[in-house]
């Protein structure tokens, strides 16, 4: 037996008395014992790792990969932190691990100081300490963790360890490169291991493949099993909309193969055997815009999309991206037939800025009878992912129709997760789309001058 096994078995029968006994019993259960199984059963009591429910444990076998995926408030983070906690213990003292979090922010205030954190889920006398100059964890026994960031998946390579903790990988712009890089550093030891927690708000198909794996041991959980949280909390996720609880409470992937839009999503808002020409369609508009997702011409294209508002509903009209990588002049080229088909004088023409400079100066000039907007993305909504879940609740919310089926835009909506994490493609149509939808939302509602008859004021609908 392994001193990680016997650690677990001591933390079992403890378990179990304190259970059968209640507290006080069990202190009196412990004077009976002797002195060296007393000091054993007496640490057990306040060791962290005593409160875990069955499927909070650390499974059994040869697992490489272990994945808690999970609804919010079931305990995936205090489960880690003790398996974490064991394992620099009992399984490789002295050895040097791996922490992959979000952010750094995240792997102090969640994985390090959080109230399920490793600080606070280690035992007595084995709590360890964040050197944030040296960007790792250390405890007492002289194991400790390096610290990287999910934002930096580069930053990953070049370590060799027997294990890895990694949280939240759906908020990791680049999880599967990321993950990937992971993988290649815990190579050492008989049995090195890799504890990976999310909770599913978007349904990647890299992390499902994870799950997949013949190697990984999935332990999935409803926030419901968790007897200790407040009556309060589930009120309040008994107001979501249920998509939205099946991934915050009962940790259940949505939507067909994990996709943030699905087929039969997209199949629904497309317009079939449209009869009507889309240029008549055009002319009944309110408003109409090509939004663009520039490139300089190297591995992505320029994303287009023709798009218009009619009704307050907004219409893909097309998908008007070029299918080769092109430069700048040749692209404003395309571009140039697009809007000479399509739109009107004082109709918009919006084009991300964000790396492209000046770029809605030179289009403007090139356009002046155009309203050429830039679209700068900061904050949160500098994240591609952020901007598309904004725009899929549109989706949501039926106010998108596709005027006809545009199957290479349709692929990179339904791949979105994949295609942001993959090293050879761009979603610039999808990119294109999603800034020009958003962009429609934000814009005030027309509003329709009224005759004053006489009044003082006016009136606008």
């Amino acid at each position: 037996m392994t001193p990680l096994q016997e650690r677990r078995l001591l933390l079992n029968i403890a378990r179990n008395q304190m259970a059968s006994l209640g507290v006080h019993g069990y202190y009196d259960w412990l004077n009976q014992l002797d002195d060296d199984l007393y000091d054993q059963f007496h640490g057990a009591a306040s060791d962290p790792a005593l409160t875990l429910r069955p499927k909070q444990e650390m499974p059994e076998g040869d697992w490489y990969i272990w994945m808690l995926r999970t609804g919010r408030g079931f305990g995936k983070n205090h489960a880690a932190s003790c398996a974490i906690n064991q394992l620099v213990e009992f399984e490789f003292p002295g050895k040097q691990g791996l922490i992959v979090g979000a952010t750094f922010k995240d792997v102090r205030s969640t994985i390090f100081e959080g109230p399920s954190g490793l600080k606070n889920t280690a035992r007595p006398g084995m709590e360890p300490i964040l050197s944030e100059h040296h960007a790792e964890i250390r405890w007492p026994n002289g194991s400790k963790a390096a610290i990287r960031t999910g934002y930096n998946p580069q930053d990953i390579r070049g370590l060799s360890v027997p294990w890895a903790y990694a949280d939240e990988l759906i908020k990791w712009p680049k999880g599967q490169v990321s993950f990937d890089n992971i993988a290649m550093c815990v190579r050492e030891g008989e049995r090195p291991r890799i504890i990976l927690t999310s909770t599913p708000l978007r349904g990647a198909e890299w992390l499902k493949r994870i799950e997949a794996r013949e190697d990984c041991h999935v332990t999935t959980g409803s926030s419901r099993e968790n007897v200790n949280l407040p009556d309060a909390f589930f009120t309040g996720q008994g107001q979501l909309e249920s998509k939205k609880y099946a991934e915050e409470a009962d940790g259940e992937w949505v939507t067909e193969n994990g996709a943030l839009w699905s087929r039969s999503q997209l199949d629904e808002v497309t317009v079939l055997n449209n009869r009507v020409p889309d240029l008549s369609f055009l002319e009944t508009c309110e408003r109409r815009q090509i939004s663009i997702d520039p490139s300089q011409g190297k591995r992505d294209l320029a994303g287009m999309s023709l798009q218009a508002v009619k009704d307050r509903t907004y219409w893909v009209m097309g998908d008007l991206t070029p299918d080769k990588t092109m430069k700048i002049s040749d692209w404003t080229a395309h571009l140039r037939k697009q809007v000479k088909r399509y739109l009107k004088p004082g109709d918009t023409i919006l084009v991300e800025t964000n790396g492209f400079a000046g770029i809605d100066e030179t289009l403007q000039r090139e356009f002046p009878d155009m309203h050429v907007i830039g679209k700068f993305h900061t904050g949160k909504d500098s994240q591609k992912v952020a901007r598309a879940e904004r725009a899929q609740m549109l989706y949501q919310n039926g106010k998108v129709r596709h005027f006809n089926p545009f199957p290479q835009l349709e692929r990179q909506m339904m791949e979105f997760y994949d295609v942001v994490d993959s090293s050879t493609e761009s979603p610039d149509r999808a990119d294109a789309l999603i800034t020009g939808l958003n962009w429609l939302e934000e814009l005030p509602p027309p509003t329709i001058a009224v005759l004053n008859l006489g009044l003082q004021g006016g009136f606008a609908f």
